[in-house]
């Protein structure tokens, strides 16, 4: 395979692994951005981090089924909200940036 294909599978693949990422949400596009300038600005004002507590208060405040996005995070390696700032925003980057 030359360069030119080997790039076109990677893309693809790439593309596949989005789509597999923003099937699994759970919340909007929108949110999920909100979400994450949540937990970076209330980590940033001294919160710990060493609990789900932002998270939860998070679902509350926007209607979102608290249970849902903690086995979301915990799939994607976020086990308490520094972690899930840590290990989650970065595998959305490309939805971020939009």
């Amino acid at each position: 395979m030359d360069r030119q294909g080997r790039k076109k599978v990677m893309q693809e693949l790439k593309q596949k692994e989005e789509e597999a990422l923003v099937s699994i949400l759970p919340m909007t596009k929108e949110l999920l951005k909100d979400y994450f300038d949540y937990l970076d600005s209330e980590l940033t004002n001294g919160d710990k981090g060493d609990s789900l507590k932002l998270t939860e208060e998070f679902c509350r405040r926007n209607n979102l089924e608290f249970e849902k996005v903690k086995d979301w995070a915990a799939e994607l390696g976020g086990y308490d909200d520094v972690e899930i700032l840590w290990n989650c925003e970065e595998k959305y980057d490309f939805l971020l940036e939009e």
